[in-house]
């Protein structure tokens, strides 16, 4: 037994090593010398630089494609929504510069101005005295102001929310991550992510959009928090809804709300489904089922019945056709309350004509099954012989269907066809037609359906559909109807695959087979033999007969290896085929078709797994490689015909001649008289053929081939090479220029936002500042009002602006306009005297409690006040 074993290793390894060597390498003897090692040294040095080039250019144009995003593109971005900003960015690069210099010096050359030339003013800026008397003023009078602000903080917001803008902050600041999701929803504009899908239950939208989605989680998260959600929230969130998904999310959240929120929400909600003007009834009703389903898996699913009163009352009164009629009973029939609109119904169906179109009789039938039975069967009598329009409506269809079983179960109404008349009236019919009614049939009564089978044609032509799923559906009948003998069936698909277009797949043929327990094999074999014994003149359906083919087994492709080479259309498919699957009958196919005829084969091309070229791959770009991945099928031939112990000359020399002539014909019109890469490794190909051991009638040939293939190796032709590495360093100079240009515009932002950044540092200190001045400059008795300290302390801060040259326009045009301010509305002077308010800073203790206590000017003091200090 172990010797067995090792016999039955050694001839798998054997095999192995065969399969191996059928790939023979080329260019072995070139790949030792010394040229050609010259030669790809110096190809390698060039293929590296074009790499590295590839490289570097790919990282520069990742970097300009897709350029680093950070905290300085959000903020110029942001900046980008002003146009002063935009004018900003807009200035070149020395303008910005000198501007962005000139006002870091200016800024702090201003408060040293203060503090050094104007000390009265620089005081009357810093200090905090006065500050605190103008707020006690301002409470004194204003209070009222101050309590209608407390209050409407306190009020609730008007987002669809039960909780105060108070509470609201009180969340922002001290709640969950429910809680803070949920003011997020409430407030922010911009884009959401919660990082959580459902709040205690409740279903949430984890990054909900404008429109629908902020107001839905809202709801669901005051509903999830337990603060309540009011029926009128949720009846106005439905009518946002403008899909069926959003409208299955609002119903979700009223049926998990309390039963009154429930009842009251539910029952606004069918309000405002039964008021749609130009709704069709159908979808009102499909919205209604919908928010059924939704409270039947709650806990208030005992108020189905209420709303299903509530929704057919409504209703009835706006149908204003039959099909909308039919739908609301079939509804209120589900339901077990058709008696709610019995008396409507019948009311409706009174002025109804005793004839009407095809669907219309459908509709006026099932309304009348459940209210007249006799005046049901007249409307479907008048209707049972128009099978045409039995299959223009699935939805007409489907009803039909219920109403034929439904009049089948009344005694006293059947039968509803004749036999031979129903036959009669089928055989007038397209065969694909009498199919699909016998389907239909097949859904409503078995002898019916009996009946129409028979009716069937079963000849090749009769099998072609034009909906491929036909044929499956009469397959399935087949083996219902005609279980004993699907002969018939199958032998004229068979020929209808082979002589008629037919839009059939390979998995549909198959599962055609398998609903009249068929074999598939077996089927392909028939197929195909057909194919053959017409000799192949129809060449129909060549995708479907190549897909039959891949489905052969490796014993059956000998037996059709004369069907293969008459197969003229699947030429190349079946070639590429037998390739992969059987190589002795694939070359034994590929010669036969070449002996018969050359141009049967000679533009056709096949995976290369005969000559293995990795020796010389070295010298050669992957492209020309790739290139040799699929061979002409005179190689194959060759490589055939010179195989094996006795090889044939003869033929691989008619096979090779016009090869070697292309290649030598090329090579001589040449002006350099040199080969391009794709004709060297061509020529390798070839001299590998030629030099065959025992192979005598290629010699000149092979002469020339080495000495072409030796001229080619010892010669640096690398100039298509050297010009691509120029070309690719020139565009790697633009992209560095264009990468420095952005490096610059960076550069250009920091400084922009360094500079903002000591703006608004010093507009912090101006605005302070600025405050300051006004309520220190300002005195009781004089001046001491709001405007006043509003005039001043716009005068200052426009003064302090002009220093940032940036806002000296704004700054200047301030000041200008508060001077104007102040000089109409004082009498004395246009010019503030600062020595007043810094004197008056000085007063005691005794002043500010003074001040307190009345908003007079105290009288051993009236004069004082108006003399200069």
């Amino acid at each position: 037994m172990r010797r067995v074993l090792c016999l039955a290793c050694m001839m798998v390894a054997m095999l192995a090593l065969c399969g191996m060597a059928r790939a023979e390498a080329v260019g072995g003897k070139f790949a030792q010398t010394e040229g050609f090692r010259h030669f790809v040294a110096s190809q390698k040095a060039l293929v590296d630089q074009d790499a590295a080039l590839d490289k570097e250019i790919e990282i520069l144009k990742r970097r300009i494609e897709h350029p680093e995003r950070g905290p300085l593109e959000d903020i110029r971005d942001r900046l980008f929504e002003f146009p002063f900003m935009v004018w900003v960015f807009s200035l070149e690069d020395k303008t910005f510069y000198a501007i962005a210099a000139l006002s870091v010096l200016l800024m702090p050359l201003y408060l040293f101005f203060l503090v050094r030339f104007n000390p009265m003013r620089f005081r009357l800026m810093t200090s905090g005295k006065t500050f605190g008397r103008l707020w006690r003023k301002t409470r004194q009078r204003n209070g009222l102001a101050g309590l209608a602000l407390i209050v409407a903080v306190s009020l609730p917001g008007a987002a669809l929310a039960d909780t105060s803008v108070l509470q609201d902050i009180k969340m922002y600041y001290m709640g969950d991550d429910f809680e803070k999701g949920y003011v997020a929803c409430k407030y922010d504009k911009g884009e959401i992510s919660l990082g959580y899908a459902e709040v205690n239950g409740v279903a949430v939208i984890q990054k909900p959009g404008p429109g629908f989605d902020r107001p839905y989680d809202v709801a669901a998260h005051l509903l999830g928090l337990g603060l309540g959600v009011g029926a009128e929230d949720l009846a106005s969130l439905f009518s946002m809804a403008t899909t069926d998904a959003q409208r299955a999310q609002v119903f979700a959240l009223l049926a998990k709300s309390g039963k009154d929120v429930a009842r009251d929400g539910a029952t606004r909600i069918i309000e405002s489904i039964c008021s749609q003007r130009g709704q069709d009834v159908g979808v009102s009703i499909g919205i209604f089922k919908a928010l059924l389903s939704a409270f039947a898996d709650s806990g208030n699913r005992l108020m189905a019945n209420s709303l299903v009163r509530q929704f057919l009352e409504k209703s009835v009164s706006r149908v204003k056709d039959l099909a909308g009629l039919d739908s609301l009973v079939d509804l209120a029939v589900d339901n077990d309350a058709f008696e709610i609109i019995r008396e409507a119904t019948a009311a409706a169906m009174k002025p109804v004509p005793p004839r009407l179109p095809f669907a219309e009789s459908v509709y006026a039938a099932r309304i009348q099954f459940k209210l007249d039975k006799d005046l049901a069967r007249h409307y479907f009598q008048n209707i049972r012989f128009d099978l045409a329009e039995f299959l223009k409506s699935e939805a007409v269809g489907l009803k039909l269907a219920k109403l034929m079983r439904e009049l089948s179960g009344v005694t006293a109404f059947l039968p509803l066809y004749e036999n031979d008349a129903l036959y009669a009236a089928l055989r007038r019919l397209p065969n694909e037609q009498r199919v699909a009614l016998t389907g239909f049939f097949d859904s409503v009564s078995p002898s019916l359906a009996a009946v129409a089978y028979n009716s069937i044609g079963m000849e090749p032509g009769d099998m072609v559909f034009a909906n491929p799923r036909t044929l499956v559906l009469l397959a399935r009948l087949t083996d219902t109807y005609k279980k004993e003998s699907p002969s018939d069936f199958l032998n004229s698909l068979k020929r209808a695959i082979v002589e008629y277009n037919v839009p059939y797949s390979r998995e549909l043929l198959f599962e055609a087979l398998e609903k009249v327990h068929q074999k598939p094999s077996g089927f392909v074999e028939s197929v195909l033999t057909q194919d053959m014994n017409t000799d192949c003149r129809h060449q129909r359906n060549s995708p479907l007969i190549f897909s039959l083919i891949q489905s052969l087994t490796p014993e059956q492709f000998g037996a059709f290896e004369t069907y293969f080479i008459k197969k003229s259309d699947l030429r190349q498919e079946i070639l590429e085929l037998l390739q992969s699957r059987d190589k002795d009958v694939f070359y034994r196919v590929l010669t036969t078709l070449f002996k018969e005829n050359p141009g049967h084969i000679a533009l056709l091309e096949f995976p290369n797994d005969i000559m293995d070229i990795s020796a010389v791959a070295s010298a050669f770009s992957p492209e020309t490689q790739a290139a040799f991945s699929l061979l002409p099928a005179p190689y194959f031939v060759a490589h055939h015909a010179l195989s094996g112990p006795t090889p044939d000359a003869a033929l691989a020399r008619k096979v090779l001649g016009p090869e070697f002539e292309g290649l030598f014909s090329s090579f001589l019109s040449n002006q350099k008289k040199e080969l391009s890469e794709k004709e060297a490794v061509a020529g390798l190909i070839l001299l590998t053929l030629a030099q065959r051991p025992g192979v005598t009638a290629f010699a000149d040939e092979s002469l020339v081939l080495e000495k072409m293939m030796t001229g080619y190796f010892a010669e640096a032709k690398h100039s298509e090479l050297a010009g691509q590495v120029d070309a690719k360093k020139r565009v790697l100079e633009k992209l560095k220029d264009r990468i420095a240009r952005i490096d610059a515009q960076r550069t250009r932002l920091v400084a922009t936002v360094a500079n903002l950044t000591e703006l608004l540092c010093f507009g912090l200190a101006a605005v302070l500042f600025s405050i300051c001045y006004g309520c220190n400059v300002i005195m009781p008795g004089r001046d001491f009002s709001l405007l006043a300290f509003f005039v001043n302390a716009m005068e200052a801060f426009g003064a302090f602006a002009m220093a940032t040259v940036w806002l000296f326009p704004f700054g200047f045009a301030t000041v200008l306009a508060f001077q104007l301010l102040r000089g109409l509305t004082r009498t004395d002077t246009l010019t503030r005297d600062m020595r007043e308010g810094v004197a008056f800073l000085q007063d005691g203790p005794a002043r500010a409690a003074w001040e307190d206590a009345s908003d007079e000017t105290p009288p051993d003091d009236a004069d004082a006040a108006a003399r200069p200090a």
